[in-house]
């Protein structure tokens, strides 16, 4: 009897903590707020080593999901952020102005942080001048982290507002 006694008390505990009940609570994330700013360490691939990034601008007023455009004389590019819990999913698509092609993209999810830095994997695909066809893809480790200027300010203002 002694042993049936044993089983339950393992079925109960196993049945309460697949319930929700003796878990522990998900961390909980600072809201992510200003432009951040990626530093990449190569992986591998066939890209070259060296990438440089756009920043990732984030308002206070942002959903969840959220689509942006920032363009130049040269190229526009569109960024789609999602956020999910301490995980933040980014795309930013570049295509070329005058033709609208592709250029380049990065993809990838990163981590918020406790010292509000970002961090994952991010995955690059660079595009030949027809704008479909790949010319190399590469793999990197990105931390992106925050720049002194506050939102509304001139580094945003210079950046242009979306």
């Amino acid at each position: 009897m002694r042993s049936f006694d044993f089983i339950m008390i393992g079925a109960t505990l196993l049945i309460l903590s697949t319930a929700g009940c003796g878990q522990t609570t998900p961390p909980t994330c600072s809201r992510t707020i200003g432009v951040y700013t990626g530093r990449y360490q190569f992986i591998g691939g066939t890209c070259e080593a060296t990438l440089k990034g756009r920043p990732l601008i984030f308002k206070q007023d942002d959903q969840s999901n959220t689509v942006t455009q920032m363009g130049s004389l040269s190229d526009v590019v569109t960024t789609e952020i999602n956020f999910i819990g301490c995980t933040i999913g980014m795309k930013q698509d570049i295509t070329d102005t005058g033709r609208q092609k592709m250029i380049s993209s990065i993809r990838g999810q990163l981590s918020v942080g406790e010292d509000d830095s970002l961090s994952g994997e991010v995955f690059r695909t660079e595009y030949m001048p027809d704008g479909s066809t790949i010319r190399c893809m590469g793999a990197y480790n990105a931390v992106y982290t925050r720049d002194g200027g506050t939102l509304g300010s001139a580094a945003e203002h210079a950046l242009g507002s979306h």
